[in-house]
C-alpha cells in the first residue's frame, strides 16, 4: 500500500508541476521531509528545485525573530529570575529538577496562549489551595518535600502554605524569566510561539507572500491552531492530514479518542486529499495480518525478532519496507545484540538515554574517583580498580591497566598516589587529582577525549559496537561545553562536588542520536519517530499497558482542574496522542506483528495495551495470538566426577618421592580430599584459584595468620630454651610489645605499608581482637611453664608406601608445625585456633567421626602432623602429644582428647593410607554428599551449588 508521503508527493505534483519549487512544506519532524523528498524524486522527469521544507518550531522561531536557546542554559536562567522573585538562596544543584518542571509548565502556557497572569493568580487564596491540593498524587507530594525541604514531621498544613507562597511567585518568576530572554533574543519554544502568533497577529512581523503545505500534523496547540488559521484566511496554506475512517467516525457509535485531534483539524482545515483515500483498518477488504505475540520476558521480544524477519523472508535488506518499533528504548541494545549478521545494515532512527551506556558508568567513575581529590591527593583503591577494569580502559590500554591492579594487590595499597601510574599516559591523565570545579570539565574532556583516539584505532569498519562507544563518548563531549557554557555565567569560584552535581543532572536527560542511512534497509525506531512514516512490515515489541499509551505522569506546579478549565494538555490529550500514533503506524501495514510480554517484571504490568484490546474488540481484522514460552529443559541434577586419564595422573605423580621437582602432601590438602575430592582436584590438580584481591579488612583466615605471626615473633628469642614464667610475664610487662609486633604481623601478611593511624576503624577493631588473643594466649601460657620449646614453625617431612597397579611408590608427607615444645621428657605439638572453640572440635572415639566432616579437620591434622613427625625420627606413639591451642577461651586451654591405643593409632594409619591410595589410583573426583560443606567453598559456582 503506498505510503501517505509518497501519496502526497504524487498530489503536490500532479497539481503544481514544476511549480512545487514555489512551495514551502512544513513537517512535524525533519525525518519525515526526508522521506518526502526521496518520493518525490520518483515523480519528477528532470531536474527541478526541491521545494523549501522546514518544520513548525522553525517556522515560529522565524516569525518570533528570536533564537532557540540551550535546555541547560534557559533552566539556569530561570534560576535566577527564581532567585530574584522569592529572594531564595537555594542551591541551584537542588533547584535543577523543579527548574525543569517550571520550563515545561511556561512552555505549555505559552503554546496554548493561557494568560499567565490569570493562570498564576487565580489561587492566592490558601482555602482554594487546600481545596485543590488533594489532586496531586502521592508522589508529587513527595516532590514538593523534597523541594521545599520539608519533613514528614512539619505536617500536611506546612507544605501546602509553602507551596503556596511559590503559587504566588510564579507569575513574578514567569515575568522575569521571560523578559530577561526576550531582552538577550533567545526563548524556549513554547516563547517562540507565543510572540510568534503575537507578532503576525499584531502586524509587526508581515506573513510572508508564499503557499504553505502542512503535512501529517495532528494534536495542534492554540498557538498553532492560530498561525495555521491565519495563512488559511489568506489563503496560502493548504493541508494535508493523514487519518483513517476507521477512528474519524468509529463504528461504535462512540468517538475513538485516536481521532480527538484530526476530527476538529477535518473542520477547520479541510484536506487536501479526497477522503476515499483513507479506508485501512476498517476496510472489509483489508488484506492486512496481525499477528499478537505474547513472550515470557522483555528481552526475549528482541530475540523474537530476528525468527519474525526470516518468516518476512526480506531479501533486499536495502528496501525500506520494513520497521522494527521500540517503544522501550532500553531493549535497543538487547535488539541489536540479537539481530544476525545478515541484517548489520539496520539502520537506527532512534535516540538512546546515554545513562544506560557505558560512556556514562565511564564518567560516572570517572567523578566518582575525583570525590576524594577535594581532601586529598591519593585516589581510594575502590575507584581506582572500578575504572582500570572498565572495557574502555581494557581496550585503551589492557597491559598497563592490569600492571598497576597487580601492584595494587600486591603491595596492598589503599590510598594509591597519582606517581603509581607512570609510564602510561593514558592512566596519568586520568589518576590526575582535580581540585576545582572549575578545571573538571577540561579534565573530563581531555580523558574522554585520549580514550577516543585511542578506541578508532581499534575500530574495525564492519565493528558497530565500537562505533557506538565512540558516539557515546561524543555525545558527552557534547554536553560538557553545553555545560561549561552555562558555567561560564556564574561569577563564582565552585566546588569539585558542586560541578560533579551539575554534569550528572545534564548527562541524566541527554539522548544519543545515530549515525546511519535513514532512507534504506530496516529501520529500528522509537515509537515517535514512526510519525507521517509507513511500513509493509511492522514489528512493535512492548505493547504492553504501562508504556501503550504508558502513565505519562509529568510533575507539574498546574493541578489538573485548571489545566482542563484553560484547555492545557492533560492525560487525556496524552493518551490520545498515543493512540493516533499506533492507529496511524497500523493504517497501511500489510504485515504487523505485535509482540508484548505477559510476565510483570519490577514495576511493569504484563497486561496487554488497551490499543490492541480495543483492535481485538471492535475491528474486522483477524489477528493470529502465538504464545513464546521458555524450554527450561529441566533434568534432574547429575552429580559431577572427574575421571583420572593419563594427563590428570601425571599431574599427580608430584607428589611420588621418585618424582623431579615433587612436593609433599599436606595434612590441609589430605583434609580438603576427605571433605570433597572434586574441591581437591580443582584445587591441587588444577590449581584453579580466585583472582587476588585487595582485602580492606581482615578476614577469618587473616586473623589467623596475624595472629601466628605475632606469636612466632615474640617466642623467636626462646627457641632452643626453656620457657619460664618470669619470661612470660617481661614480655606481657613490656609496654605496648605485644601491640607493636601484632602491628608489624599486619604489615607482614597484609603487604600494609602505612601507620596505624592510616587503618580503617574495622581493621582497627581487628587487631585489638588480635591484641586480646596475643595477651590470653600468653596468660595460658603462663600456667603451662616450664617448658623447653624446640621449634616454631617446623617444617616436618616423611614418606608413606603405597602399592599402585603393582608398583611400590612412596608418597610424599610434609607440613610446618606451629610449635614443638618438651616437658617431662614428652614432646607435645601445639596448633594455634583462633576459631571458636567447641567440645566436638577437641575429642575424637571413632575413626570414622572424621568423614565428611570439618568440626574435626583440627584434629585429624594434627594427628597426620604426629604420624609425620614419629617417623621423620622414629619414635613411638606413646613419645607424642598433641594440643589443639583454642586461644579465645577464657576458661584455659581445652584438654584435646584422644584415644591413646595402639589400635586407635593402627586404624588411623590405615585411614590415612586409604585416603592417600583414593588420590593417586584410578578412583573418581567427586561432589561431597554434604551439601552445608559448599556453602563457604570456593568453587562451589562450577558445582552449581552456590547458595544464592
Amino acid at each position: 500500500m503506498k505510503p501517505f508521503l509518497e501519496t502526497v508527493a504524487e498530489h503536490l505534483y500532479s497539481t503544481h508541476g514544476n511549480d512545487i519549487s514555489k512551495l514551502t512544506l512544513v513537517f512535524p519532524n525533519r525525518r519525515a521531509s526526508l522521506f518526502f523528498s526521496k518520493y518525490l524524486s520518483k515523480q519528477i522527469a528532470k531536474p527541478i528545485w526541491l521545494p523549501e521544507t522546514t518544520t513548525i518550531s522553525d517556522l515560529m522561531f522565524s516569525y518570533a525573530g528570536i533564537k532557540p536557546a540551550d535546555p541547560l542554559m534557559l533552566n539556569y536562567k530561570l534560576y535566577k529570575a527564581y532567585c530574584q522573585a522569592t529572594n531564595s538562596l537555594e542551591p541551584y544543584d537542588e533547584f535543577y529538577f523543579w527548574g525543569n518542571v517550571m520550563l515545561s509548565d511556561f512552555d505549555q502556557i505559552d503554546k496554548y496562549l493561557v494568560d499567565p497572569k490569570k493562570l498564576f493568580t487565580n489561587i492566592n487564596d490558601l482555602k482554594e489551595i487546600e481545596q485543590q491540593f488533594n489532586e496531586f498524587d502521592k508522589e508529587t507530594i513527595e516532590l514538593i518535600e523534597k523541594f521545599l525541604n520539608l519533613v514528614s514531621s512539619e505536617g500536611e498544613s506546612l507544605i501546602r502554605s509553602r507551596y503556596s507562597k511559590i503559587w504566588a511567585n510564579l507569575y513574578g518568576i514567569y515575568s522575569a524569566f521571560t523578559n530577561s530572554l526576550i531582552s538577550e533574543g533567545i526563548a524556549y519554544e513554547g516563547l517562540a510561539y507565543r510572540l510568534a502568533v503575537k507578532a503576525l497577529e499584531g502586524g509587526t512581523s508581515a506573513i510572508p507572500n508564499q503557499k504553505f503545505v502542512f503535512i501529517g500534523f495532528n494534536a495542534l496547540s492554540k498557538s498553532e491552531q492560530r498561525l495555521l488559521l491565519l495563512l488559511k484566511s489568506g489563503e496560502r496554506a493548504l493541508f494535508y492530514w493523514d487519518y483513517d475512517n476507521y477512528y474519524i467516525n468509529s463504528p461504535t457509535g462512540v468517538d475513538h479518542e485516536a481521532g480527538l485531534f484530526m476530527r476538529q483539524n477535518l473542520k477547520l482545515f479541510p484536506n487536501a486529499l479526497s477522503n476515499t483515500n483513507f479506508d485501512f483498518i476498517g476496510n472489509i477488504g483489508s488484506s492486512k495480518k496481525v499477528t499478537l505475540i505474547s513472550s515470557p520476558s522483555e528481552v526475549t521480544q528482541t530475540k523474537i525478532v530476528p525468527d519474525i524477519l526470516d518468516e518476512l523472508n526480506i531479501n533486499n535488506t536495502n528496501e525500506l519496507t520494513t520497521a522494527v518499533v521500540l517503544p522501550d528504548e532500553k531493549l535497543l541494545l538487547p535488539l541489536l545484540t540479537a539481530l544476525p549478521e545478515k541484517y548489520s545494515n539496520a539502520n537506527i532512527t532512534m535516540e538512546y538515554p546515554l545513562r544506560e551506556t557505558s560512556a556514562y558508568s565511564f564518567i560516572d567513575a570517572l567523578l566518582t574517583l575525583q570525590k576524594s581529590s577535594d581532601k586529598q591527593t591519593k585516589f581510594y583503591y575502590r575507584d581506582v580498580l572500578l575504572i582500570i577494569s572498565h572495557p574502555y580502559i581494557q581496550l585503551a590500554c589492557p597491559d598497563e591497566a592490569n600492571r598497576i591492579r597487580d601492584i595494587i594487590i600486591d603491595r596492598q595499597l589503599l590510598n594509591i598516589p597519582p606517581d603509581t601510574f607512570s609510564g602510561s599516559d593514558i592512566l596519568e591523565q586520568i589518576f590526575k587529582p582535580v581540585t576545582k570545579g572549575s578545571e573538571l570539565a577540561n579534565y573530563l574532556a581531555t580523558c574522554i577525549n585520549s580514550i577516543i583516539s585511542r578506541l578508532t584505532h581499534e575500530i574495525d569498519a564492519n565493528d558497530d559496537k565500537l562505533k557506538f562507544e565512540v558516539e557515546y563518548l561524543l555525545t558527552i563531549n557534547r554536553a560538557l561545553k553545553r555545560l561549561g557554557l552555562v558555567i561560564s555565567e556564574i561569577n563564582e569560584e565552585y566546588s569539585n562536588k558542586t560541578f560533579r552535581s551539575y554534569l550528572t543532572k545534564a548527562l541524566a536527560e541527554q539522548r544519543v542520536s545515530f549515525i546511519g542511512e535513514p532512507l534504506s534497509g530496516i529501520q529500528i525506531m522509537g515509537f515517535l519517530e514512526t510519525r507521517n512514516l509507513d511500513f509493509k512490515n511492522l514489528v512493535i515489541l512492548s505493547v504492553n499497558d504501562n508504556l501503550l499509551p504508558g502513565s505519562h505522569f509529568s510533575p507539574s506546579f498546574i493541578v489538573p482542574t485548571l489545566r482542563q478549565a484553560y484547555g492545557l494538555p492533560d492525560y487525556k490529550h496524552q493518551n490520545a496522542v498515543y493512540a493516533y500514533y499506533f492507529y496511524r503506524l497500523m493504517q497501511r501495514a500489510e504485515n504487523i506483528y505485535l509482540v508484548y510480554t505477559n510476565i510483570t517484571e519490577g514495576l511493569k504490568s504484563g497486561e496487554l495495551s488497551r490499543f490492541v484490546k480495543q483492535l481485538q474488540m471492535e475491528s474486522n481484522l483477524n489477528i493470529k495470538e502465538v504464545t513464546v514460552n521458555f524450554d527450561l529443559g529441566v533434568n534432574s541434577e547429575r552429580p559431577i566426577e572427574v575421571t583420572k586419564n593419563e594427563a590428570i595422573a601425571k599431574r599427580l605423580s608430584k607428589y611420588f618421592e621418585t618424582t623431579e621437582g615433587s612436593r609433599y602432601l599436606s595434612p590441609s590438602a589430605l583434609s580438603e580430599f576427605k571433605n570433597c575430592s572434586l574441591s581437591f582436584f580443582f584445587d591441587r590438580v588444577l590449581g584453579i584459584s580466585a583472582p587476588d584481591e585487595l582485602d580492606e579488612e581482615l578476614d577469618a583466615m587473616g586473623i589467623g595468620s596475624v595472629f601466628h605471626k605475632a606469636m612466632e615473633q615474640i617466642y623467636s628469642g626462646f627457641v632452643g630454651k626453656e620457657v619460664t614464667k618470669d619470661q612470660i610475664q617481661n614480655r606481657l610487662n613490656q609496654l605496648g610489645l605485644v601491640e607493636e609486633t601484632v602491628f608489624r604481623a599486619f604489615k607482614e601478611i597484609s603487604k600494609f605499608n602505612g601507620n596505624i593511624d592510616e587503618l580503617n576503624g574495622r581493621n582497627r577493631l581487628l587487631l585489638e581482637r588480635v591484641n586480646w588473643m596475643v595477651r590470653n594466649a600468653l596468660g595460658s601460657d603462663l600456667n603451662r611453664t616450664p617448658y623447653k620449646l624446640l621449634a616454631i614453625e617446623e617444617e616436618v617431612e616423611t614418606v608413606i608406601p603405597i602399592e599402585l597397579s603393582g608398583k611400590a611408590l612412596n608418597v610424599r608427607l610434609g607440613g610446618k608445625i606451629d610449635r614443638l615444645e618438651l616437658k617431662n621428657g614428652k614432646l607435645t605439638i601445639v596448633d594455634f585456633k583462633t576459631g571458636k572453640h567447641e567440645p566436638a572440635k577437641t575429642k575424637i572415639s571413632n575413626i570414622s567421626d572424621f568423614d565428611g566432616k570439618t568440626d574435626k579437620d583440627g584434629l585429624f591434622q594434627q594427628l597426620v602432623y604426629k604420624f609425620i613427625y614419629t617417623q621423620e625420627n622414629s619414635l613411638g606413639i606413646g613419645d607424642v602429644d598433641i594440643l589443639l591451642w583454642y586461644v579465645r577461651s577464657t576458661d584455659g586451654i581445652p584438654s584435646t582428647e584422644v584415644p591413646d591405643t595402639d589400635e586407635f593409632w593402627e586404624e588411623f594409619i590405615s585411614y590415612l593410607k586409604s585416603l592417600i591410595f583414593k588420590i593417586v589410583d584410578d578412583s573418581p573426583s567427586s561432589q561431597t554428599s554434604n551439601i552445608k560443606l559448599c556453602e563457604n567453598c570456593s568453587y562451589n559456582v562450577i558445582c552449581n551449588r552456590k547458595v544464592m
